[in-house]
């Protein structure tokens, strides 16, 4: 999991300055934020490393799972959107 995040820190830099150069930073808004991520990771990171693997599994797998229904959700929702589109 350190591996996996160490390997996204070069491209979230990347595409922090360029966003940094064109002026798109809200900076007030993004410290706020970055103090909440790194509040939560840690607080993640450390619940993560202390539990038992067979829980992180199925908090994962629960998760997984709520993604996926919600996402099936929309799709129904957004075809039933075109479809109505289509009539009028």
């Amino acid at each position: 999991m350190g591996t996996s995040l160490a390997g996204m820190a070069a491209p979230a830099a990347a595409g922090f300055a360029t966003h940094v150069r064109r002026g798109n930073v809200d900076w007030r808004l993004a410290l706020g934020l970055a103090a909440g991520a790194c509040a939560g990771s840690w607080a993640s990171a450390s619940t993560a490393v202390q539990a038992p693997p067979f829980v992180m599994e199925v908090v994962f797998a629960a998760g997984m799972a709520v993604l996926g229904v919600r996402t099936l959700r929309g799709l129904r929702a957004a075809t039933a959107a075109a479809a109505q589109a289509g009539r009028k």
